[in-house]
């Protein structure tokens, strides 16, 4: 924590290293969230035609599927955390974007990242729903699933690496320009 503060925490307010630490904090647990649900949906299929595994069946598959709710729902709400304390810390921190390109950049993935996550939740959504629905479909919440993986095939993989991307960038800072005193 000693590290942390000392590397990210200078010349900001107490609120901005507040929101920054909670932003760090959701984005750790949405990169994992997201990492094990991605585990987890792709290694129910045979390669990359999406024909389920010879285990899985239609007994057991509404019970793998039901047993995915936990994490899609913590990879929802960690989203959308992760969302309100980066913005939070943006327009608290009071830093130039001009002599912090560490910052500009991350900012400009949050953005443009964003609408395709926002798709993807709806998705997500969906799927949910359908989770707490009187009858449940397994073969309807595979169907999206699978939607969710044709759609942005490679879209989550670039996520996850961007979200690394942005603890890189908040740690070390590069790109961060110094400007002399003319006086």
């Amino acid at each position: 924590m000693f590290v942390i503060k000392k590397i990210i925490m200078n010349n900001l307010s107490k609120t901005s290293k507040l929101f920054l630490f909670l932003f760090i904090v959701a984005l750790i647990f949405w990169i994992g969230s997201y990492s094990v649900r991605l585990f987890q949906t792709y290694q129910m299929f045979v390669g990359t035609e999406f024909q389920l595994k010879n285990y899985i069946n239609e007994t057991n598959l509404s019970g793998i599927l039901i047993a995915l709710t936990p994490v899609v729902i913590v990879q929802m709400i960690t989203y959308c955390l992760m969302i309100i304390f980066y913005f939070l810390f943006f327009f608290t921190c009071k830093i130039k974007l001009k002599e912090n390109g560490w910052l500009f950049i991350s900012l400009v993935l949050v953005i443009i990242l964003l609408p395709f996550e926002i798709y993807l939740m709806t998705i997500d959504n969906s799927l949910i729903q359908l989770f707490y629905a009187a009858s449940y479909d397994a073969n309807y919440s595979l169907s999206l699933i699978i939607k969710r993986f044709k759609v942005l095939g490679s879209f989550p993989l670039i996520h996850i690496l961007s979200g690394l991307t942005i603890l890189y960038l908040i740690f070390f800072k590069p790109l961060t320009q110094k400007i002399k005193n003319e006086n």
